[in-house]
């Protein structure tokens, strides 16, 4: 199934990102440890950040539950059966709120490196109420490397980058790390 690309952005609306943009494809796979091109199995409630010490929360996520058609680079997501993708989820809705922009089937491009494990950090003044959320417990978890890290399939056949409020013609194979295309940037 693929998502009607206004639902895709109007889902995400609100997100901003400081971040370094790249140019291509290749370029955001030289800092990424994977890059996979898949459908959309599940997306779940994913996890919860706090002030240390306190209720207070910092943010919500969800998690993108990916079926990797084809990964590009990073050895041990090459052998899983899933790939589970956090994602920032802005107004604090349920994952199942997702259904429409994130469709089970739909087509997705994400350039990834594992997520922190919620562990004690100096220096970090948050922590994670429920690390294990959003997959079966011992799978790894991954975050976007870049807001550019992260495509959809539109119906349109646009391809829309929905971290970035972006949409641009073409197909996922020609933004991916063997494309030539430029990156969505804002």
């Amino acid at each position: 199934m693929t998502p009607d690309g206004d639902n895709v952005l109007a889902a995400f609306a609100g997100i901003s990102s400081d971040y370094d943009a790249v140019e291509t494809g290749p370029d955001l796979a030289e800092i990424s440890e994977a890059e996979v091109v898949g459908t959309i199995r599940s997306v779940s409630e994913g996890r919860v950040a706090a002030v240390v010490g306190t209720d207070d929360v910092l943010s919500h996520s969800i998690v993108v539950e990916i079926a990797p058609d084809q990964v590009f680079s990073g050895s041990e997501v090459q052998t899983l059966d899933s790939v589970y993708v956090e994602l920032n989820n802005p107004g604090d809705r349920n994952a199942s709120e997702y259904a429409d922009a994130l469709p089970l089937g739909a087509q997705v491009m994400a350039y990834i490196e594992p997520a922190w494990d919620g562990s004690a950090q100096t220096g970090v003044d948050q922590e994670l109420q429920n690390p294990d959320a959003g997959r079966p417990t011992g799978e790894p978890l991954y975050v976007l490397t870049s807001p550019q890290g992260f495509a959809i399939v539109a119906s349109s056949g646009d391809v829309v980058w929905p971290l970035l409020g972006a949409t641009l013609e073409g197909d996922l194979k020609d933004f991916s790390p063997d494309g030539s295309a430029l990156l969505a940037q804002r």
